[in-house]
């Protein structure tokens, strides 16, 4: 049965009452019913004054051993006449021999019990636990009649993330992923992958377009996902129109020719001007040479290519449009606008003026990829080259220059040494352009 426990005034929990053997359970507490005056033979069998238990039975007072010095037992202890022998029991609360019946112990602040007290033997108290294990958590702090009990770590579910830690009484803490996330683990914003509208960068979702950087799988993004401005609400390039730069991209009316430039003779919108051998990386100029388009060319125009050299002081990207300006270099053979690589140095042909300059720390490197974009609307012209691999390794310049010349083309090549490697060439110009099956998109996009 349960019966409540007492010790120092202060009644604890309810536990369950063991007793001894000759000892039987009544109310709330143990008794030997050979001697217990007040449940004598059973429970509830009160012996009368001048009356005392013995053997279970009410005797007038004085009639056996336990008469004499209460037959030596402790006076914490109840004495039953066994056939003129005196048998001792400690009373409940006390435990020992019952000759001598000391108080049960009391467990200290720091300790629980691990066994009660009974009149033959005495309290047992552990320690209490210091704390629960690095993977689990507390749920019940230690008390008197038990240990502190700990519980194992919650571990978030898929489409959920923790956003607190398990420890002390606090279990891990989780929440359902960001808005952005369609998945997501760990701590944090980890998204493992995004809803509809978003992209995976790092372990976060941003908006994949309309934010005026070109991420990856997009070939444009003008800043907003309108229609009809040559960058569609899907960020790429709209028909009938082409793009260039981020930050955002801008974006002309036009059209583009491609050519990998891998291979000789060139398509047909393409020539070369001078002496060139093909190889896988494409063509290789032998000495002073350009490659051109022979469509129709209008500012404002884009080309673009992958260019390597070996030697230095080379002329590697030109432009040529509609327009009347004044006279350039007599030497260039396409009569150009001409942007030259010379020991870290850019430096431009004869007329043109230098308006606006990044001098990013950029040392060229001979038998490097580089990838090369120039930029003309008929007034200003820009030039930016970075390295394939490392797209940190780069710089831009822009021009302010003009000149008159015949013929509307655009080209890249030259230079004053041989050694120059072009290929994959993209072109592209205003509506006056014909469009034409070679329309590509880059497979490499300069990233600044």
């Amino acid at each position: 049965m349960f019966v409540l426990s007492c010790a120092i005034a202060a009644c604890a929990q309810p536990t369950l009452l063991q007793c001894p053997l000759d000892h039987a359970s009544c109310g709330d507490g143990c008794f030997d019913l050979r001697i217990a005056p007040d449940h004598c033979g059973a429970c509830d069998v009160v012996c009368g004054n001048g009356l005392t238990c013995e053997q279970g039975a009410c005797v007038p007072n004085g009639s056996g051993v336990c008469a004499i010095d209460h037959g030596g037992c402790s006076p914490n202890a109840d004495c039953v006449d066994q056939g003129g022998s005196a048998f001792c029991a400690c009373r409940q609360g006390f435990t020992g021999d019952g000759a001598d019946c000391a108080a049960c112990s009391v467990c200290a602040p720091t300790q629980f019990v691990a066994s009660p007290c009974n009149p033959v033997t005495d309290t047992v108290c552990l320690a209490c636990s210091a704390g629960c294990q690095s993977d689990m958590f507390e749920v019940a702090p230690c008390s008197p009649f038990a240990d502190l009990a700990c519980a194992p770590c919650s571990v978030c579910p898929d489409g959920s993330l923790q956003i607190g830690g398990c420890a002390g009484t606090q279990d891990t803490v989780c929440a359902p992923c960001a808005a952005s996330c369609a998945t997501c683990a760990g701590s944090n914003d980890f998204c493992t992958s995004c809803a509809p509208g978003f992209m995976l960068v790092g372990a976060s979702c941003v908006v994949a377009c309309g934010n005026g950087i070109i991420d990856p799988g997009e070939q444009c993004d003008d800043g907003n996902t309108f229609a009809g401005d040559g960058c569609s609400p899907a960020c790429a390039v709209e028909s009938g129109a082409y793009c260039y730069g981020e930050g955002p991209s801008t974006c002309q009316a036009g059209s583009c020719v491609f050519e990998p430039a891998t291979a000789l003779p060139l398509g047909p919108d393409f020539a070369i001007d001078g002496v060139g051998t093909a190889s896988a990386a494409g063509v290789t100029f032998s000495q002073r040479s350009t490659l051109h388009t022979t469509a129709d060319v209008h500012y404002p125009m884009m080309i673009e290519a992958d260019v390597m050299y070996a030697a230095p002081d080379i002329t590697f990207l030109g432009a040529r449009g509609s327009g009347l300006r004044q006279a350039a270099d007599a030497d260039e053979p396409t009569d150009s606008l001409r942007a030259r690589l010379s020991a870290a140095t850019v430096d431009f042909a004869a007329g043109t003026t230098i308006t606006d300059s990044i001098p990013t720390p950029f040392t060229t490197a001979f038998g490097v990829l580089y990838h090369v974009r120039y930029v003309d609307d008929g007034m200003f012209a820009s030039v930016t080259w970075v390295d394939v691999l490392n797209p940190v390794n780069g710089v831009g310049l822009q021009t302010m220059s003009s000149y008159q010349g015949g013929g509307n083309r655009a080209f890249v090549g030259g230079g004053d040494m041989a050694g120059l490697t072009v290929a994959n060439i993209r072109v592209c110009s205003a509506p006056s352009m014909p469009s034409t099956p070679k329309l590509l998109w880059p497979v490499w996009e300069t990233k600044r």
